[in-house]
């Protein structure tokens, strides 16, 4: 069995791409600024969004989860309860963890969209 960490990579599929593309920008970010918005601007920000995204990509196993960050369990479930405080949504619950999911994939669709603008900003500059 492969023990090495694996990247949690948050791709749209085509229907729920076509949903967020029928949602408003505005909308799409009061939605994550509602959900997510804690998590960016808690002190422990970037590790609670790679642990919840890596416990998402393991189906909401915990032991996995914490196998893949090459974390303690109880570590896991500590940063899990942090990100329920923060966020007032249960990650273990799987309606909860789904409307996390839906605002990380938000969230991520929107960063690369405007990725990818500023990328061509810049080619076509000069």
């Amino acid at each position: 069995m492969d023990n090495r960490r694996t990247t949690p990579g948050i791709r749209l599929a085509p229907q729920v791409s076509q949903i967020f593309n029928n949602i408003s920008a505005s909308a799409q970010e009061d939605f994550c600024a509602q959900v997510i918005g804690p998590l960016m601007t808690s002190d422990y920000g970037p590790e609670l969004i790679e642990t919840l995204e890596q416990f998402l990509a393991d189906n909401l196993n915990v032991s996995q989860a914490a196998k893949h960050l090459y974390l303690h369990r109880n570590t896991m479930l500590y940063r899990l309860a942090k990100i329920h405080k923060l966020t007032g949504l249960n990650p273990r619950s799987f309606e909860q963890a789904l409307v996390l999911k839906l605002a990380l994939m938000a969230w991520k669709q929107r960063k690369e969209q405007a990725a990818g603008l500023s990328w061509r900003k810049k080619d076509h500059v000069g």
